[in-house]
């Protein structure tokens, strides 16, 4: 009928009752634009509860008694310490934080609230340290003097000699603390303070491959020879495989190894046609590797970082050895109290004492990635 208000200038509806239903929390913002990897290393199946220490032991060398011998020869027996004792600090403190107003909580209750502005500093504390975490993860100390950050997943996985093809090259982890493009490693710290090389040791060094920037099909074969040494085993269950409790293995990279297997596999789909053993064609997402091992993109990894993993690197983990853990009672552990100089004001604290953990570093994964020249 002519002369009737259109919907929106109908105003006492729009405001007593459309503006009331419809307005919710405001959305958080991220740092990062994806958190798989974070899902995945911090479930509750893969992260450990720890104590008051963190210590390791490997089996080093041979003692040399095995052999041939005459029935009739005296015996002779050799006797060698053969194991060795790692460590480090067991858990690292992470720490976010909000404080609130005790007569504005008050005034933000009851039908007059739009929403809870208490939970939703709670929920951005919370976000702000889960992200402070995540690069920590990722990323690790900065120096010897850095004596607050925790061991990160390069700690363990380390850089190894370059240009090679793969081997248990990676002996000594690295701090962060050159230029991210600036073509150097780290300066060298020993994993767990156990000295490693070639003749002293081996066993603390990682799986490492150099592949020289050369996101190709020789990439295929590099990760290939990897999964085989290091025992990765295939997916058992659907549809996430990788938290199963016996099969804990995941491969974790960078957006452009990603797109350019994707590129890859869309080349092999068009000339090869489908591939069999996947009942089906190569898929173009959730990219899998040799073995149906699951391959994750984390942002974090775009930033080319030389001190600790150069460019474009693939982390494949066994979570059976190498994990986060936390302390008992403080994994994001809530506590508040009243600010000391102002009665009104309260606070609340978010805490998390935590550490990541490797039993043996030679069965933890490896590191594929173009490894720095220096």
């Amino acid at each position: 009928m002519a002369g009737e208000p259109a919907f929106e200038e109908n105003l006492d509806i729009l405001h007593g009752t459309l503006e009331r239903f419809m307005v919710k929390e405001p959305p958080l913002t991220y740092a990062y634009e994806t958190y798989e990897d974070l899902n995945i290393w911090m479930n509750p199946q893969i992260m450990q509860v720890t104590g008051d220490e963190l210590k390791g032991f490997i089996t080093t060398g041979t003692v040399g008694n095995a052999g041939a011998k005459n029935p009739w020869a005296e015996d002779s027996i050799i006797v060698k310490n053969i194991t060795k004792e790692y460590g480090i600090t067991p858990f690292k403190h992470y720490n976010g934080a909000m404080a609130f107003n005790k007569m504005e909580v008050s005034a933000n209750s009851g039908p007059e609230k739009i929403f809870d502005v208490v939970k939703l500093q709670y929920r951005k504390a919370k976000a702000e340290l889960i992200d402070a975490m995540r690069l920590a993860y990722w990323t690790g100390p900065t120096g010897a003097a850095d004596v607050d950050a925790m061991y990160s997943i390069p700690s363990w996985l380390a850089l190894g000699t370059v240009s090679s093809a793969g081997g248990y090259t990676g002996y000594t982890a690295s701090y962060n603390d050159e230029d991210d493009d600036g073509d150097a490693v780290g300066t060298a710290f020993n994993k767990g303070n156990l000295a490693s090389s070639a003749a002293t040791n081996p066993e603390m060094a990682n799986y490492f491959a150099d592949h020289q920037g050369n996101l190709d099909e020789s990439l295929m074969r590099v990760c290939n020879e990897a999964l085989m040494r290091l025992n990765f085993k295939p997916p058992t269950s659907v549809p996430d495989s990788v938290l199963a409790q016996t099969n804990r293995y995941a491969c974790f990279t960078s957006k452009n190894v990603m797109l350019t297997l994707n590129a890859l596999y869309q080349k092999l789909n068009s000339n090869v046609g489908p591939n069999m053993f996947a009942n089906g064609y190569y898929p173009m997402s959730m990219i899998p590797l040799p073995g149906a091992i699951r391959l994750v993109w984390v942002d974090i990894l775009d930033t080319r970082r030389d001190s600790i993993y150069g460019k474009d690197p693939i982390f494949g983990i066994n979570m059976n050895v190498l994990y986060p853990t936390y302390l008992k009672g403080w994994n994001m552990t809530l506590t508040d109290n009243d600010n000391s100089n102002r009665h009104l004001v309260g606070q609340k604290f978010i805490d998390f004492g935590g550490q990541v953990w490797c039993d043996v570093p030679s069965k933890a994964g490896f590191l594929i990635t173009d490894c720095p020249a220096a």
